[in-house]
């Protein structure tokens, strides 16, 4: 390294003017957004879609999408099970086909659960369709 030039670990920072622009910048930013929000809200209202009607949209399409990527993960997730089972039988090592078989035994659990879990998050947007507000 040549003397004078700094040091290749020590780290770049920006002048303070311009991390408290940055910062400034991004807390405007912020607090309009709430702003925004209301102002879509009514510009919909005025062509008559009512704010519950756009939320209830929302969440159909966010229950309809989930739908679609539980199904997506069932049938990859059992492809993957019937594919390593397949495997199994032809580990050479009864060693390594065991400790195969106790991964496989942890990781059909654990999907398992995660099958359950986007059941569950199925159901709760399901209800908070069905729930009057």
């Amino acid at each position: 390294m040549r003397q004078g030039s700094p040091s290749r670990s020590a780290a770049w920072s920006p002048p303070l003017e311009l991390r408290h622009a940055s910062i400034a910048a991004a807390a405007r930013l912020f607090l309009s957004l709430p702003g925004c929000e209301s102002a879509y809200y009514s510009a919909w209202e005025k062509v008559g879609f009512a704010k519950r009607d756009i939320l209830t949209s929302r969440v159909e399409s966010a229950r309809d999408s989930q739908q679609e990527a539980k199904k997506d993960v069932e049938s990859v997730g059992e492809a993957l099970f019937k594919e390593w089972k397949t495997e199994l039988a032809k580990y050479s090592s009864a060693d390594l086909r065991s400790k195969s078989e106790q991964q496989l035994k942890m990781t059909r659990a654990r999907y398992d659960e995660m099958i359950r879990a986007i059941a569950e998050a199925n159901r709760f947007i399901s209800g908070m369709q069905a729930s009057p507000s």
